[in-house]
């Protein structure tokens, strides 16, 4: 504010930022970020220990060498922007272009090794173990084909889900078995509707449950290439595994 004006100033918030830490990252931040995994040294491999009072001076005229190239630099990266690698497209596009358009910028061997990091590192990032939500759809997938079900009562998929092998829906995290909120709480962030009174046959009637069309957005956008036999998940809060 200016007195009593109040002025609207446009800033520029956009910077990178590095972070370190233990154990998994919530989906929101891994997807988009550039995650280099790292593991502890065995007693064989020898590293040069770093000391700031020794190596300080070291580092100091490396950061004064990258920021003299990048003054000069600046003007010819993302003119133009690079192409991206075949199986790197949305999320992983957008943090990698701006990398490689660098690593085009320096030239020399710079721009296959950024090529070849991007390709190893989104794959790997792709090869992970699915979230929570994800498992939880491919499971009820498996179990509207199996039986080539049309439509599945409430509490028949519980029963189903919790008597599968190995999956974890029998005991989620020591709390118990999984119940008709846990459903309705994981499908709604994938924009699944809630279990619904649907007409079966026989003595039946009606009952609430789930159709297969109910599923189908969900299974095309975040099943595509499932395979049919998930491993075993580590359990975690699918609060941090929905769709972003």
């Amino acid at each position: 504010t200016r007195g009593k004006e109040v002025v609207l100033e446009e800033f520029n918030t956009f910077a990178p930022v590095a972070m370190a830490g233990l154990g998994d990252l919530p989906d929101t931040i891994r997807t988009r970020a550039i995650v280099v995994p790292m593991r502890r040294r065995t007693r064989a491999e020898a590293v040069e220990p770093y000391r700031e009072r020794q190596n300080g001076g070291e580092l100091e005229a490396t950061r004064s060498r990258l920021a003299a190239w990048a003054r000069t630099a600046a003007k010819h990266i993302g003119n133009p922007w690079p192409m991206m690698p075949d199986g790197i497209a949305d999320r992983d596009a957008d943090v990698w272009e701006p990398l490689l358009a660098v690593a085009d910028a320096a030239g020399g061997e710079w721009p296959a090794l950024a090529r070849d990091a991007a390709l190893v590192i989104v794959r790997d990032a792709h090869d992970r173990p699915a979230s929570l939500g994800i498992r939880l759809l491919a499971d009820v997938r498996r179990i509207f084909d199996k039986g080539d079900h049309a439509r599945l009562r409430s509490t028949e998929l519980l029963h189903e889900l919790v008597g599968l092998d190995e999956a974890p829906w029998n005991d989620l995290g020591g709390k118990g078995a999984i119940d008709s909120r846990f459903l309705g709480r994981t499908f709604d962030g994938y924009g699944i509707p809630a279990a619904h009174p649907i007409r079966f046959g026989g003595s039946i009637g009606v009952a609430k449950g789930f159709d297969r069309r109910d599923f189908a957005d969900a299974w095309t956008r975040y099943l595509p290439d499932f395979p049919p036999e998930p491993a075993t998940l580590p359990l975690t809060d699918t609060k941090e595994h929905t769709p972003s």
